[in-house]
């Protein structure tokens, strides 16, 4: 798993589909200005092989939603992301198949998450340490991918990967609560560091 933009963009072994990697800094809306936000979040959909050697087809998410009180960087109070399986599988986990729309040859795409449970564990480094979470936050999310940029290919033999992407910007609408505290995303403002939507071939599928 590499930064966004840098590298191998899917965190699933044996794979063949479509995948979509956005980076998205923004600020808080209404009650929440002052807060700052940014959000890494990868949709990957396609074929898999489980560890057991079935084949199956599924929706997985690589999410990450960070607040800080003041710039994005500085004073992080939650880290919103589904931690680290078992398995060493980073932030990532299911989501519903029917949440995301793709159309992987012209980099757009749409995914939607309606009342998603996901572990708040308050700063980045207390999740790269496996450190308990503080908590559950509960998000609703909408994300826009254009596409429209420029297309490359990619073929990597080193890590076994080789794939198509289109670049572009992305957009997001999202907002989380967890108790007695609630975020909202200005809609303005929005800076699309990374956006890029595109097919993958890796693991056994790589040729």
């Amino acid at each position: 798993m590499f930064p966004p933009g840098a590298g191998e963009p899917n965190t699933i072994t044996d794979f063949n589909g479509s995948v979509g990697v956005a980076y998205i800094t923004g600020a808080g809306a209404g009650a929440n200005t002052g807060l700052s936000f940014d959000v890494e979040n990868r949709f990957i959909t396609g074929e898999c092989i489980a560890l057991n050697g079935q084949h199956f087809n599924s929706t997985f998410g690589f999410l990450r939603f960070d607040i800080f009180q003041g710039p994005v960087g500085t004073n992080q109070i939650h880290d919103f992301n589904p931690g680290f399986a078992a398995s060493g599988l980073v932030w990532t986990t299911r989501v519903p198949d029917r949440s995301l729309t793709v159309s992987p040859g012209r980099g757009r795409a749409a995914w939607m998450l309606e009342n998603f449970e996901i572990p708040d564990f308050h700063d980045i480094d207390n999740s790269l340490h496996h450190g308990d979470p503080v908590g559950t936050g509960v998000v609703d999310m909408a994300m826009t991918w254009s596409g429209g940029g420029q297309v490359s290919h990619v073929r990597d033999p080193v890590n076994g990967y080789t794939g198509r992407k289109v670049t572009g910007t992305s957009h997001i609408s999202w907002t989380v609560t967890m108790g007695d505290f609630s975020f909202t995303a200005s809609e303005s403002g929005q800076n699309s560091l990374t956006s890029e939507v595109g097919k993958e071939r890796n693991g056994v599928f790589f040729s």
